[in-house]
């Protein structure tokens, strides 16, 4: 069962002396003024907000497909294989084009490290470049 759970994100706050924080909370969580003023008591002026990603898959599925019905044994794509990333939280899923392994394996390698840090957005990236 897919349940939907409230959406969290990442607030990014800079003042004009130069520093910066980050806060962690509900979308829908109300700004308090003590969340807008950096360690050293100055006003933020700027925030931006990016969606986390609380519950992301992985998958990973061969690309193989049976192109005829009335020709079951002939299969296209058996060494292709497709990364499709999913946010449990909105539904969102993006799915990479058919790679070969030695091609998916970097791409892994790469997405592994940005599950907890990155918006859904930065990581469809990761599979929509060269």
């Amino acid at each position: 069962m897919n349940q939907m759970h409230s959406l969290n994100e990442f607030r990014a706050y800079q003042c004009d002396y130069g520093h910066s924080w980050e806060k962690y909370c509900p979308s829908d969580a109300s700004e308090l003024e003590m969340d807008t003023r950096c360690p050293e008591g100055h006003d933020a002026v700027t925030c931006s907000k990016a969606i986390a990603i609380g519950s992301l898959e992985i998958l990973l599925h061969q690309a193989a497909r049976i192109p005829d019905r009335f020709r079951p044994d002939r299969t296209f794509g058996d060494d292709k294989y497709c990364i499709t990333i999913v946010d449990i939280n909105t539904g969102l899923r993006h799915t990479s084009s058919a790679l070969s392994a030695n091609a998916i394996l970097p791409l892994i390698t790469r997405l592994i490290p940005m599950i907890r840090s990155c918006s859904f957005d930065e990581l469809r990236k990761v599979l929509v470049e060269p």
